[in-house]
């Protein structure tokens, strides 16, 4: 793992080949309660990378498994939580469910499944729009073309510009170079 993992409690933690040995050979490792606390954090990190899951957190009880590319499984897997209330589950969730469910008894399991939809969102064809390219985009304003500059769509008078990721874009198409579909 050559990547950096940051504890919740701001410890940052990576794997190096060094270690401090004492004068017998023996590796000495001391460590403080929060580094103690980052650590069971990063371990339990990379098994749930290993596992192909996501960690809801806001509330680490909560573990969320996308079932294909629209749906979620969520499971509480605490053991406090599974003496006072039992184990939970709730399969098959989907992005929009998520953000309607007004059940109480469901709403952290609807609320870790809405934490992972906001964490991974689902990729849009205009977010890969390149420099140069011209496409129609549609946002509440209505429906209006764009040329792309690196990250950014500009109108024709470069007054205006619209980030590719803009959470108010409802739909975009590349109109030029032309878009030549299987189909013809």
């Amino acid at each position: 793992m050559s990547e950096k993992f940051v504890a919740s409690n701001g410890v940052e933690i990576s794997r190096c080949g060094r270690g401090v040995y004492d004068d017998k050979g023996r590796r000495n490792i001391s460590m403080s309660d929060s580094e103690v606390a980052a650590l069971r954090e990063f371990f339990l990190h990379e098994r749930d990378t290993e596992l192909g899951r996501w960690r809801w957190p806001e509330n680490p009880d909560y573990v969320v498994y996308p079932v294909g590319n629209v749906l979620v499984d969520v499971l509480r897997e605490s053991s406090a939580t599974k003496t006072l209330l039992g184990p939970g589950r709730l399969q098959g969730v989907s992005q929009k469910l998520a953000g309607d469910c007004r059940a109480d008894a469901a709403r952290h399991f609807y609320d870790a499944a809405t934490g992972y939809f906001e964490a991974h969102p689902e990729p849009k064809p205009w977010h890969d729009a390149k420099p140069g390219e011209v496409w129609v985009v549609e946002n509440l304003d209505g429906e209006y073309a764009y040329t792309v500059d690196p990250e950014q769509f500009y109108d024709s008078t470069r007054d205006y510009g619209l980030d590719l990721t803009d959470k108010g874009i409802t739909r975009a198409r590349r109109i030029w170079p032309e878009v030549v579909s299987d189909d013809s």
